[in-house]
């Protein structure tokens, strides 16, 4: 591959990650379905609970989600389930730290709205996790499977166009030193998009940073 087409597929190359990391494209993709279970969950909740059915919702939702609403979906026993809930419950809580499980059933057992809050709270970490996979997945389908050239092409495109904006570290460095780290250099330059949206307080594209 001559010079040029190398720098073609750089280009293209960052292109497509940006376009399959959209924040729109996410949301329509991932938070939306699950989205959809959660709403079907809050709509046929019932109050007051016990300890025992609030573990059923939550393990329900969870088999729910990765039933119905995940990329890869899979049927996963009411077992499984359970545990799963509990382990996303307590990522969502864990600020609460070893007291996470606690804090969320008195706050699911205090109110209907209460029960409502820790049912979001859980979808939102499946969101989060869906969402680290998917990012993981556009990053090794698109860079890791590529030559040494190649990722070094890649790297170089956003830094030439952007360094502006990058942060000093990244920004100093050779294509050669950025090969193994574009998902840190893509994520900086999402990031510069998302200041930039938030001091205007409207839509920036990558061109315009």
């Amino acid at each position: 591959m001559d010079r040029s087409a190398e720098r073609n597929l750089g280009e293209r190359t960052v292109a497509d990650i940006l376009r399959l990391l959209r924040e729109d494209k996410l949301a329509f993709d991932i938070d939306l379905p699950i989205d959809r279970v959660l709403n079907a969950f809050l709509t046929h909740s019932s109050f007051p609970i016990t300890q025992r059915r609030f573990i059923d919702i939550l393990s329900q939702l969870v088999g729910h989600a990765y039933r119905e609403a995940i990329a890869l979906p899979r049927e996963i026993s009411p077992d499984a389930a359970r545990a799963q809930a509990i382990w996303i419950l307590e990522m969502a809580f864990y600020r609460a730290g070893p007291d996470s499980y606690d804090t969320a059933w008195l706050c699911a057992r205090s109110s209907e709205d209460g029960l409502h809050s820790v049912l979001r709270r859980v979808a939102e970490t499946i969101k989060a996790l869906e969402r680290d996979k998917y990012r993981r997945w556009v990053f090794a389908s698109q860079v890791k499977l590529r030559s040494w050239p190649e990722r070094c092409e890649i790297a170089r495109a956003p830094r030439d166009e952007f360094q502006h904006v990058l942060p000093p570290a990244l920004a100093a460095q050779s294509p050669g030193e950025l090969a193994d780290h574009i998902q840190e250099l893509v994520e900086a330059l999402q990031q510069s998009a998302s200041e930039a949206r938030q001091l205007t307080g409207g839509a920036v594209s990558l061109t315009a940073i």
